[in-house]
């Protein structure tokens, strides 16, 4: 099958629309980190003001956030990493590959 003007155009319409969902992955990923950051700095706060048997509990809704962050942060990564392996599944059928050729500077 030939490579028309318009499958080319359409490749990299594609490409553009995963690139622009990868940047929004990426900052949701970095609002939920400063959400996460606010909160263990509120949890650190109040271990502070209150110490005693009550900062126990507080310790523990801290740790609590801290693994719910881990699997935030594991879950946006494989989800970055599938959309990755799109964009240079297309980039592989682009004249130019822009993401293909920075995987070579790791």
């Amino acid at each position: 099958m030939e490579n028309t003007t318009e499958d080319k155009e359409l490749l990299l319409n594609q490409w553009q629309t995963c690139v622009d969902m990868a940047n929004s992955v990426s900052q949701r990923r970095d609002n939920m980190n400063n959400i996460f950051i606010t909160l263990n700095l509120a949890i650190m706060a109040a271990v502070s003001i209150t110490w005693d048997i009550k900062s126990l509990f507080i310790l523990i809704a801290g740790i609590t956030i801290c693994i719910l962050w881990m699997l935030n942060i594991r879950n946006y990564k494989l989800l970055n990493t599938a959309k990755f392996n799109v964009i240079n599944s297309i980039e592989e059928k682009l004249p130019s590959a822009p993401f293909i050729k920075t995987d070579t500077y790791k």
